[in-house]
């Protein structure tokens, strides 16, 4: 089982969404339900702090995240540039209605518009309730949660604990995933909520920015070199990401 947050959202992570790796970066992996369900609308601000090795800290940064009733949903990070120092919006919006995503790059002040399948779509908005079958339960915000634990494996080095809402989706209200190497524990990256607001978010987070310009990934690559002096993906990556752009650009 995923959970909603559980990629590191990362600069890279996040053009690997441009590239078909969307849905599991914001989503879990639903169950088939009989019917659609209209999802209960809210709002979360959570804050997202790394840790190395040692468990100093070495980075941390805010969230918003948002659901509509109808399953479209967006999220925004506020990351500081590695160059200027200054902070830039980054994120995503699932605009249902008109089936399409739209990446936010406040790096490059950049948009990538893609189109949704129909598939994708009602992905989006089917309701996810599996997360309910896990025994042990708290309460998160007035919320109640269910820990869902994805331990290191073969393939996975790393723990995963999500406390996860089953009346929100199973939206994690508290994540954390530690990194093994070698059979031991070392960075570690915790997403705490710290306000959770019901009803329908407002309708300008789900607002392209209008100052921003359409590009594609390659272009993005482009205008990140110009900025900050290298491009930041393989030429691999970006061909994949192009390909896909130009197959389903809105």
């Amino acid at each position: 089982m995923e959970i909603m947050y559980r990629k590191f959202f990362l600069y890279a992570a996040v053009f690997l969404f441009i590239s078909g790796l969307s849905f599991a970066l914001v989503r879990g992996v639903h169950t088939q339900n009989a019917q659609n369900e209209p999802h209960k609308a809210f709002m979360a601000f959570q804050i997202e702090r790394r840790y190395d090795a040692t468990g100093a800290e070495r980075y941390h940064e805010y969230r918003t995240f948002a659901v509509r009733s109808d399953g479209s949903s967006a999220w925004f990070a506020n990351r500081p540039g590695t160059v200027d120092g200054q902070i830039h919006g980054f994120g995503a919006i699932y605009d249902l209605a008109n089936q399409r995503v739209t990446t936010v790059d406040g790096f490059t002040e950049s948009t990538i518009t893609e189109s949704l399948a129909p598939g994708q779509v009602a992905f989006q908005r089917k309701m996810d309730h599996s997360c309910q079958s896990g025994t042990e339960r708290s309460t998160i915000l007035g919320q109640q949660v269910v820990k869902v634990t994805v331990p290191v494996g073969p393939t996975r080095p790393a723990e995963i604990t999500d406390w996860a809402a089953p009346e929100l989706d199973c939206f994690s209200l508290s994540h954390t995933a530690v990194l093994y190497a070698e059979g031991k524990p070392g960075a570690k990256t915790t997403l705490e909520t710290l306000y959770l607001i019901p009803n329908e978010p407002p309708a300008s987070l789900f607002e392209v920015p209008r100052n921003y310009a359409e590009r594609s990934p390659s272009q993005v690559a482009d205008e990140y070199a110009r900025r900050l002096g290298h491009r930041p993906f393989s030429d691999n990556v970006l061909q994949r990401a192009e390909e896909k752009y130009h197959a389903r650009h809105y």
